[in-house]
């Protein structure tokens, strides 16, 4: 920690990653379905021996299209809900490989997407968007979640949020809807609710009230200019950037580095 904090003094830019989503924060998280740490900005301040004092900058990235988790636990936004997770999770997330969904519906992800079916819907995004881990095992796919990023982005002061995937958004013209669902609400028991509940079963019971947008299926991955993206997709980030109290500075447009789009504040 004291050569870190003597280069900082001395001018150096130092950038903390967090490994996980903040979903997954073992305080703030869906327990007990959590990681085994903090994973807020002040938690990377503190594993590096530094004092929050020393945070200038917390930047959020955000997945638009699809959102997507890693292992057992509630997700409001989830395509295909509990059956999803149950798929995605057999044998500890090994039996559905990435391998193994490619052989079974590699030749129909279009039909599977326009079925109107949430659970083959699920399974042709994460294909469709290559959402698998490190080791192969199936993501499990949902709606971006406004709900959850606002109330993210506020508890944490993010000063600047980022937003990747946002290739998919055009993938939702070819389902059967032909619009783009953000979940902007939840509802408990037929009612709707203004927080985000702390105990599994009632974030398991939740129903996500869902907002669609119009969306244009043009491919956006080689635009590199806000002035060049489609309309549909310029409104659909101005409304979410209303759903989460938050402007959005840049959008990742595919897996590479170069493929960003700078957005005017």
């Amino acid at each position: 920690p004291y050569f870190l904090i003597k280069q900082i003094h001395e001018g150096m830019k130092v950038l903390l990653e967090g490994a996980q989503a903040l979903g997954l924060d073992n305080t703030y998280g869906t327990k007990p379905f959590t990681t085994g740490s903090n994973l807020t900005p002040a938690a990377a301040a503190h594993s590096a021996g530094l004092d929050t004092d020393y945070i200038r900058n917390k930047f959020g990235i955000m997945k638009l299209a699809p959102m997507s988790r890693v292992g057992w636990g509630p997700f409001v936004s989830e395509f295909g809900g509990r059956e999803s997770e149950l798929h995605c999770m057999a044998n500890n997330g090994k039996l559905h490989s990435r391998e193994w969904e490619n052989s079974q519906y590699g030749h129909k992800i279009k039909e599977m997407l326009a079925s109107g079916d949430p659970m083959q819907v699920g399974i042709a995004f994460r294909m469709m968007s290559g959402e698998y881990g490190a080791s192969k095992r199936p993501r499990r796919t949902g709606m971006f979640d406004a709900v959850q990023a606002k109330e993210l982005i506020a508890a944490w002061g993010f000063n600047r949020i980022f937003a990747s995937k946002a290739d998919g958004l055009p993938i939702y013209a070819g389902t059967k809807e032909e619009t783009v669902p953000i979940v902007t609400g939840y509802k408990l028991n037929g009612r709707k609710i203004n927080r985000i509940p702390a105990e599994k079963e009632e974030l398991y019971s939740v129903k996500p009230v869902i907002t669609r947008y119009e969306i244009e299926g043009k491919d956006i991955s080689g635009i590199r200019e806000q002035r060049k993206l489609p309309v549909t997709v310029k409104r659909i980030l101005g409304a979410i950037q209303e759903h989460i109290n938050a402007d959005i500075q840049g959008i990742g447009v595919g897996p590479d580095a170069e493929q960003y789009v700078q957005l005017a504040i």
